[in-house]
């Protein structure tokens, strides 16, 4: 699963980062591999528009209220 945002697929990034956070959060769980990539998203100097930033703060969330537990 890839979550880096390009300029020219980023509305198609949009809808698979909103369709895979909410599968997460569906399924209330995240591998340390899934977490670590939507950090790694987060944090590079790729862009991601404000709903991408939005679902994965959901997700972060998530984790924090315990919603979402993070499994090997």
């Amino acid at each position: 699963m890839s979550l880096h945002s390009s300029s020219t697929a980023n509305a198609g990034n949009t809808v698979d980062i909103r369709r895979t956070v909410e599968r997460l959060i569906a399924s209330r769980q995240l591998s340390y591999r899934e977490y670590h990539n939507f950090c790694a998203v987060i944090l590079s100097d790729n862009q991601i528009d404000e709903d991408e930033r939005l679902q994965i703060n959901r997700l972060f969330d998530a984790v924090q209220s315990g919603k979402l537990k993070v499994v090997n």
